[in-house]
């Protein structure tokens, strides 16, 4: 059992001013469900409107769009 982690998530919504968020990911996470949890905190603190997000947590080389599905790579 993985203990409790978090990614910091930096939010690029529209026209490029950026922000960033903190990820709490659940201790029973899957990798594939990442992109899904970081769309959705994207969506709900842009208010629906961003470009991409990109993972800043140190060892993820993740970047998502509003519509792509891109894996995680840790």
């Amino acid at each position: 059992m993985r203990g409790q982690q978090s990614l910091l998530v930096r939010v690029v919504p529209e026209p490029y001013f950026g922000y960033t968020i903190n990820i709490d990911l659940p201790s029973d996470f899957s990798w594939k469900d990442v992109p899904a949890l970081i769309r959705q905190a994207a969506e709900q603190t842009s208010g629906g409107k961003w470009l991409f997000a990109t993972v800043l947590t140190r060892g993820w080389n993740l970047k998502v769009t509003p519509q792509s599905g891109k894996e995680p790579q840790a």
